[in-house]
């Protein structure tokens, strides 16, 4: 498999998006790491928003196709990259969501676990893009 990010390019900046809540942040420590992959706590706490416009954020929120698209000159540029989207929601992850779920005795709050049934994954992924984007 390919990587997503081309090689030549500084990356600044690095994100594991699964629009989840829980635990999803990288610690001072972490952080001190240059090459540090940050979370969905980090990004919101930070005010991140990836500025593309109405019409690009309309047409990346109802993208259908795969057709990759030349990227324009600019001041920034960002790379998106769906990986794990073949992973099965089988019995090893359902497990999981029910371990975290013994585990802190949450019912409600088990949404925000970043191991979620497929549906619950897409709606959540979606709306945090969504919100993600200006």
């Amino acid at each position: 498999m390919g990587n997503v990010l081309p090689i030549d390019k500084p990356i600044h900046e690095r994100y594991d998006l699964k629009g989840s809540t829980r635990g999803r942040i990288t610690s001072e420590a972490e952080r001190q790491d240059p090459n540090v992959v940050l979370k969905d706590l980090d990004w919101i706490r930070a005010g991140r928003k990836l500025h593309l416009g109405p019409d690009k954020k309309r047409r990346l929120l109802t993208q259908r196709a795969n057709e990759p698209e030349e990227p324009e000159v600019g001041k920034e540029v960002y790379f998106i990259g769906c990986i794990d989207i073949l992973c099965e929601y089988g019995l090893r992850k359902q497990l999981e969501h029910q371990y975290k779920a013994a585990k802190t005795g949450e019912k409600t709050g088990a949404q925000n676990f970043s191991v979620v049934d497929p549906l619950q994954y897409s709606n959540r992924f979606q709306n945090f893009v969504a919100d993600a984007l200006d």
